[in-house]
């Protein structure tokens, strides 16, 4: 058994032209569960166990202060801001990096002497023994700073090809070449007792020492760009300023930017703290051209299409939109482009360019993006143009990819992100490029080759929805797709006494095998029936969502938490009880609050719940791929957003929701009392028979949303969500009739059993189907346009 490939075939591989086929995977072994097939890729910094504060810069700069090594690391990707292109937003990545100087290290900080840390991601305070370090980071330039509160010292090195420019008592310059650029990398200090000590003989190809002498309170400035930036004033200028006027400059931008969608709770203290010290992080770990990666730490520090979105997706949901708008930016002007077949556009597991794994998924997170920009802002920034016409060829590249006519369904060659047997990422890790030992995937000891599975299938329908909305164009023609998926996918929906099987696996003999659920990998799994847009309406998951809850509750000791609170944002409180899902939120907050053995940053949330401190992959923090969907599952307990709109609920966690960004509007959220909605108000009058908010009572500007709850009944009719955009309400003469607006895929949901009919804008009776379920009545109709849906108490 061999466990990679011999020297002199990666090498023959590595020499074949670009649109050649790669050379094909090892051998295959056996593979421990518990083992990572990519261990073997990972550099050893990445899963060790020292002590590590991590930080980062919106103008691109990681930044991590090993504290067993005594050094700081300052990761650099140029142009933060100015370029869209992935080659500058992931110059520095987990795999290759650029590091501001060579080496940074503070030789006289002992980690023995370490006793904690107040972490903010702009401003951290390290407190040791005889010592308290200062770190922060500037909001809109590439510089860090650093002060002790006792005298100290800091080593600099350049690399062996810099070539050092200014040698000063408070300015250490060096001009850095790396992959076709030049840097500018500059250490400033500012006044105080402390100067430069500088390496006195040096030579052609030789590194370059200097020493910072940093007396008490005296800040030392480093910066890095590239050459023709103003680096070294950036550097000086940020020495020079007093510490305290800097941190309250940054603090005010700060502050200004997390202005909307700002979540208040009813006496739970530590979680608003997590909440509002995670989007803080959130903040700071996006850079200012939109992309971000799923943690700082050194394993997660690569750009994942899946994971920018559910991190920018549900903080949109949560009422902040700038961090979706800068990813949607991003994300689309980067396709993944291919020469080999099928050749085209697509998305797939990284904004990586051509080195990415071909996974599935990639569409759905895309067009997901793109989608709850144009529905939470009634925008077409990124449902039109050359925007629209990326979502168009990789979908287009997907199907013929996966898609098979023959059953109707998409087939798929991923579990996760772990390639299926035989396929073509069996045996690579095609995220860096580098070869991985095959990891053998069976059910019930067949070897499994492809999975036409539940999860790959709804999303696609999701997609074509989505699409429908966004692309009038081609409508009737996503619309017809949608419909046929959605044939194969209600009689594996419609169950209602277990959860739905996986799917169908076609077996290495040829043959199909149907998997449970849990017999295979749940992530993707609970990410489609928890995130794809209309299908909670479209299907009735309401059952289903509560028992992957409850069985997840069960079995799953350890939840990602990314899957845990996306599952949670998808239950809705008027059928799922408020309570239980608190509790659910409320075990995991001690997880975020506790500073961790070696991730010493209390209060930032973990990837994984109940994880041990030091676990070599998934000891992570702070999480951003965690954050987005726990600020949504909050918000979602009192502000559910649909599909094309936004309902109340009655919550006993919430207080309110300052700033919600939604069509121009600006909603101050306000949950008064205790109970169910008794009444809802919006701008000083009533908003009667709907849960649902109308857009058209919408101002410009702020708007106060008043939710009094309390015993009494709202009137009926009552609706209570919807896939349309809801325009207005008219009750008259005992009848309710709500003008909406379709995409597409129409559902409006009302509680008890009313009468209900649709007609469309010429007055025409539209044909619809009605349904009752758990205490609701649903209408189904197909189209796009004006509508007026009326309902009558029988």
């Amino acid at each position: 058994m061999i466990s990679l490939l011999p020297p002199l075939l990666v090498l023959a591989a590595a020499a074949q032209p670009a649109q050649a086929a790669p050379a094909g995977p090892p051998p295959e072994r056996p593979v421990a569960a518990s083992e990572n097939p990519y261990a073997a890729t990972f550099a050893a910094e990445g899963t060790g166990t020292d002590t590590l504060v991590s930080l980062h810069n919106r103008r691109g700069v990681r930044i991590e202060l090993n504290l067993d090594k005594r050094t700081l690391d300052l990761w650099i990707s140029p142009r933060a801001g100015a370029s869209l292109d992935y080659r500058d937003r992931n110059f520095s990545n987990r795999d290759d990096h650029t590091s501001i100087f060579d080496r940074i290290s503070l030789p006289r900080l002992e980690r023995k002497d370490f006793l904690g840390c107040d972490y903010d991601p702009f401003h951290t305070v390290l407190r040791f023994k005889g010592q308290t370090l200062h770190l922060a980071t500037l909001f809109d330039r590439p510089v860090v700073l650093l002060w002790f509160e006792s005298p100290s010292v800091v080593d600099l090195k350049t690399d062996k090809q810099d070539t050092f420019g200014t040698r000063s008592d408070r300015l250490f310059e060096a001009e850095h070449p790396d992959r076709g650029l030049a840097f500018r990398f500059a250490a400033a200090l500012g006044p105080g007792t402390g100067s430069f000590a500088h390496q006195r003989d040096v030579d052609t190809g030789r590194s370059t020492w200097a020493r910072a002498t940093v007396g008490a309170g005296q800040v030392l400035a480093l910066a890095g760009e590239l050459a023709g930036q103003p680096v070294s004033v950036w550097a000086t200028e940020g020495a020079g300023t007093p510490a305290e006027m800097v941190l309250a400059s940054t603090e005010a931008k700060v502050q200004a930017a997390l202005a909307r969608g700002h979540v208040r709770l009813r006496g739970r203290p530590d979680l608003q703290r997590v909440l509002d010290l995670n989007r803080r992080v959130l903040l700071s770990m996006q850079d200012e051209s939109g992309a971000i990666r799923a943690a700082i730490k050194f394993i997660y520090y690569l750009i994942w299409v899946r994971d920018g979105a559910v991190v920018t997706v549900p903080a949109a949901h949560s009422g902040w939109l700038d961090p979706l708008a800068r990813w949607n930016a991003f994300l689309l002007a980067n396709p993944t482009v291919t020469e080999h077949e099928p050749r085209g556009r697509f998305f797939g597991q990284l904004v990586n360019g051509r080195i990415t794994k071909w996974e599935e998924d990639g569409l759905f997170f895309a067009v997901w993006s793109a989608f709850t920009h144009f529905s939470q802002t009634g925008e077409a920034r990124f449902a039109s143009g050359e925007s629209l016409a990326v979502l168009r060829d990789a979908t287009d590249w997907l199907e013929r990819w996966t898609f098979d006519p023959e059953r109707g369904l998409f087939g798929r060659y991923y579990e996760g992100e772990t390639p299926l047997s035989d396929s073509r990422g069996d045996g690579w890790d095609d995220a860096v490029g580098s070869p991985a030992e095959r990891l053998r995937t069976e059910v019930r000891g067949r070897v499994v080759t492809r999975s036409y599975d539940l999860a790959a299938n709804l999303t696609s329908w999701g997609v074509y929805l989505m699409l429908a909305a966004m692309d009038a164009e081609r409508a009737p023609a996503w619309l017809a797709k949608a419909r046929a998926l959605e044939g194969k996918l209600r009689p594996w929906l419609d169950r209602r006494d277990a959860l739905p099987d996986y799917g169908d696996l076609r077996t290495r003999e040829g043959d199909l095998v149907r998997a449970a659920a849990s017999e295979m990998d749940m992530g993707d799994y609970t990410w489609a029936l928890s995130l794809t847009p209309f299908a909670g309406e479209v299907f009735d998951l309401a059952p289903l969502r509560a028992r992957l809850l409850a069985e997840s509750e069960k079995t799953d000791k350890t939840p990602f938490l990314a899957t845990r609170f996306s599952l949670l944002a998808s239950l809705d409180t008027e059928v799922d009880d408020e309570a239980r899902i608190l509790a659910a939120i409320d075990r995991v907050v001690p997880e975020a609050v506790r500073p961790g053995r070696y991730l010493p940053m209390a209060y930032t949330a973990p990837e994984v719940a109940g994880i041990a401190d030091g676990h070599p992959y998934h000891d992570v923090r702070p999480q951003a791929f965690s954050v987005g969907p726990w600020l949504w599952a909050v918000a979602n307990l009192g502000l559910r957003r649909l599909p094309f709109g936004l309902a109340v609920r009655p919550t006993s966690a919430l207080e309110g929701i300052d700033a919600y960004e939604y069509r121009g509007a600006l909603l101050d959220v306000r949950f008064e009392g205790r109970g169910r909605v008794e009444r809802v108000v919006l701008n000083g009058k009533p908003v009667l028979h709907s849960l649902q908010v109308p857009d058209g009572r919408l101002v410009p500007g702020p708007n106060r949303l008043v939710v009094g709850l309390g015993p009494e009944a709202p009137a009926m009719p009552l609706l209570v969500s919807s896939t349309v955009r809801l325009e207005a309400v008219a009750p008259a003469g005992g009848a309710v009739t709500y003008a909406v607006e379709g995409f597409g895929r129409n559902v409006l949901a009302f509680r008890g059993r009313p009468a209900i009919e649709v007609r469309d804008a010429g007055g025409r009776r539209v044909v619809a189907a009605i349904r009752s379920s758990a205490g609701h009545t649903s209408i189904d109709f197909e189209g796009r346009g004006g509508f007026r849906v009326v309902a009558r108490e029988p």
